[in-house]
């Protein structure tokens, strides 16, 4: 058997050693944070050095379709910001009367350690609420056309909540709205759809207890925060029921 020719050897070993060297760079590209400043918390900007590579070796990895920089959101607090709300959720298995069969909470303390943690992104992506922005007037719909609606998470009293699709005109422009995000609103539905053939139940609400992060700025206060700024609030995505798999808001 002949011997792989030296040169043969060196052509490869610079290729593998350029292709590991240009996943290191993308790497090395990503922003980190988030980090404590006077205003909050904010994501600071990668090395000049790493983004030019970055954009160098881009096509080359984009083609092999290896462009992601290993940075996943399960390894930060959250993927906000601010460092994110603390969350949880319960599910209330319902019966065709409507009467609750049982709740289950998640994260499940008695759940397998790696299970506790996907409750815990899952729980985490639900508290990812939006600011939902109202129109500076009236809306006047084309003919044969509804007015835009929005969601919004109508609150009541002690901090408890559920979702309601108003029109976007009619959104509170007293103070700031908040409302669940498309992705949260896809994930409670699916989420409800599985416990729903899993338990054979009727109907699953999913509700969402979170606390808002403290940011850092209250390090630079003259004062001390508002006390409900401490509160846990509770929201709920509405019904989902197994004979339509549809939701009731």
């Amino acid at each position: 058997m002949n011997p792989i020719p030296y040169w043969l050897r060196g052509v490869v070993s610079l290729l593998a050693a350029g292709h590991l060297g240009a996943v290191a760079v993308m790497t090395l590209a990503a922003p980190s944070g988030p980090w404590a400043v006077a205003q909050g918390a904010d994501w600071a900007t990668p090395p000049q050095l790493a983004q030019f590579g970055a954009e160098k070796v881009g096509p080359y990895l984009d083609s092999l379709k290896m462009t992601h920089n290993y940075h996943f959101a399960e390894n930060f607090i959250s993927s906000q910001p601010d460092g994110g709300p603390d969350a949880r959720f319960r599910a209330k298995l319902l019966d065709a009367d409507g009467k609750t069969i049982d709740e289950l909470t998640f994260p499940d303390p008695k759940a397998w350690g790696t299970v506790r943690h996907r409750q815990r992104l899952l729980a985490r992506a639900l508290a990812e609420d939006e600011l939902v922005v109202p129109t500076e007037g009236e809306m006047v719909p084309a003919a044969n056309q509804r007015v835009e609606r929005v969601l919004i998470w109508q609150m009541g009293e002690g901090q408890r909540g559920a979702v309601k699709a108003v029109p976007r005109h009619l959104v509170p422009r007293d103070r700031p709205t908040l409302g669940p995000s498309r992705s949260s609103m896809i994930l409670a539905s699916s989420y409800a759809r599985h416990l729903l053939r899993h338990h054979d139940a009727a109907a699953v609400e999913i509700s969402r207890t979170s606390r808002p992060s403290i940011p850092p700025d209250v390090l630079f206060l003259d004062g001390v925060p508002q006390e409900a700024a401490f509160d846990d609030s509770t929201v709920t995505f509405g019904e989902t029921h197994a004979h339509d798999g549809t939701d009731a808001r």
